[in-house]
């Protein structure tokens, strides 16, 4: 993978992986909201089911998962430089999004997870080829996210649901 070059080429690539994704997510869905229907659900339900995933599917997912290249490039971009990383946005970014490609079978079920730590995998050695760093510190720059982040999102909907509770 190329250091440089620009956001366009990897930014592309990693939109048409998670277009691919969504289409396919859409068509396992709609194939399941058919045999409800087929099974007796109700018309209107299955329809506006239907409608809900495309939006989410063929829309959103591919336009929030380009825009969270950009935010993980950043969050990653921060750590490696904390940890002594020579590299640019620009190449962290190239890593986050030429990863993607594993979405492609990140869906499949009882394998999927095992390409997903296949993902961290590739940002873990994209990190010491465009930081320069070593294998330990830049796993220790892609795990900190995965360890922080679910955490701070537990500790929010604790709060929230404790204010929630206590107003009404």
């Amino acid at each position: 993978m190329p250091k440089e070059g620009g956001f366009a080429e990897p930014v592309t690539f990693a939109f048409i992986n998670y277009m691919i994704l969504g289409i396919g997510l859409f068509i396992l869905s709609t194939v399941g909201n058919i045999i409800l229907l087929i099974i007796g659900t109700d018309t209107n339900s299955v329809l506006f089911t239907i409608i809900f995933y495309f939006f989410i599917c063929i829309i959103f997912i591919p336009l929030f998962a380009v825009i969270g290249l950009f935010i993980l490039g950043a969050i990653y971009q921060f750590l490696f430089k904390y940890l002594d990383g020579t590299g640019t946005y620009e190449g962290t970014v190239r890593i986050v999004s030429y990863s993607s490609a594993v979405v492609l079978v990140v869906w499949i079920p009882i394998l999927g997870w095992l390409f997903a730590l296949y993902q961290i995998y590739l940002i873990i050695i994209g990190g010491t080829f465009v930081h320069g760093l070593t294998t330990s510190r830049s796993a220790i720059a892609v795990l900190i996210p995965m360890v922080i982040i679910p955490l701070v999102m537990m500790l929010l909907s604790i709060v929230l649901s404790t204010l929630i509770v206590l107003i009404f």
